[in-house]
């Protein structure tokens, strides 16, 4: 996609040859520059070839198309750093604060625009204001439900701090259940299996439909 071939293949629309001037065509067309438009169209209207003249249409359209249905650049609103995660409960201690640290990144890189960061650099680098995202597990109990099931239930709560002046400018809050049986209570694996998807839960929960918190918060 040089731009010495768009220009060869531009010339290539008025080669005596109608066989040239329809590979140029599309070639253009694979090619799918739409600067290409303006000479095939100048082309096209002084084409006599009838078949030249028809790839010449469509090729036009299909860089039309091509130009309407092209994605827009995602905008970046907020750079997100993850700062501390804690847990306030006294179940499994840091472990329990990695795995809400690896949720919030995933989700964090799933809010519309945002960029997740690592630092002031990275901010400066997407033009973005940062804001610093601080969580916390305020809660993680076991509940045993009437029918054999056993509710885990988590809840956590983000604090979203502004930078470069360290401003608190919101709280997201949420909370999540995962249901297993009796028996995974006599499992350390599923009940670990358990807790780790209730505190998943529990992100996703907070920073679901977040944005006006975050749109607040850089204001």
């Amino acid at each position: 996609k040089s731009p010495a071939s768009l220009i060869a293949l531009e010339a290539a629309l008025s080669d005596p040859h109608p066989a040239v001037r329809t590979a140029a065509a599309v070639a253009l067309r694979t090619l799918g520059d739409p600067s290409a438009i303006g000479p095939l169209a100048r082309q096209m209207k002084r084409e006599s070839a009838p078949g030249t003249h028809a790839q010449m249409v469509t090729s036009i359209e299909a860089l039309h198309a091509k130009t309407a249905t092209a994605p827009a650049a995602p905008v970046v609103k907020y750079a997100v750093k993850l700062g501390n995660m804690k847990n306030l409960t006294a179940v499994r201690g840091d472990a329990l604060g990695i795995v809400m640290q690896k949720a919030a990144k995933t989700r964090a890189a799933g809010i519309p625009g945002a960029v997740v960061v690592e630092d002031e650099v990275g901010a400066a680098k997407v033009n973005a204001p940062m804001l610093v995202l601080d969580g916390t597990i305020t809660s993680m109990k076991h509940e045993n439900k009437i029918g054999g099931t056993v509710n885990f239930n988590a809840q956590v709560e983000f604090s979203v701090s502004k930078m470069p002046e360290h401003a608190l400018k919101a709280a997201l809050t949420g909370g999540a259940t995962s249901i297993g049986t009796q028996s995974s209570l006599v499992n350390a694996v599923r009940i670990n299996a358990l807790e780790d998807q209730a505190i998943e839960g529990a992100v996703e929960s907070a920073l679901n439909n977040c944005n006006s918190g975050l749109d607040q918060a850089v204001k």
